[in-house]
């Protein structure tokens, strides 16, 4: 419960901040800041859409390596080299 009351009372101070800000700061500040925010998020969209195929080709090793018992899942995160 203290969690949860602390998280409110931080994003309840949070919010007042951003609100009093937003109107001391003029239309084109916070249109720039809205123009980085967004290149911002594009740019981490770009980059997780550009990891899937290294994690396919990581998947697929791990793939191989099992098939040929080299490594042994034990249904874990983690696999480990077999002895």
């Amino acid at each position: 419960m203290g969690v949860g009351l602390g998280t409110k009372a931080w994003y309840t101070a949070f919010a007042g901040a951003i609100a009093l800000a937003r109107r001391r700061i003029g239309p084109r500040l916070l249109a720039a800041i809205d123009i980085g925010a967004g290149a911002g998020i594009l740019g981490f969209g770009a980059t997780l859409v550009s990891a899937p195929p290294k994690a396919r080709e990581l998947g697929r090793v791990l793939s191989q390596r099992q098939r040929e018992g080299d490594v042994r899942d034990d249904g874990g995160d983690s696999d480990q080299r077999v002895a």
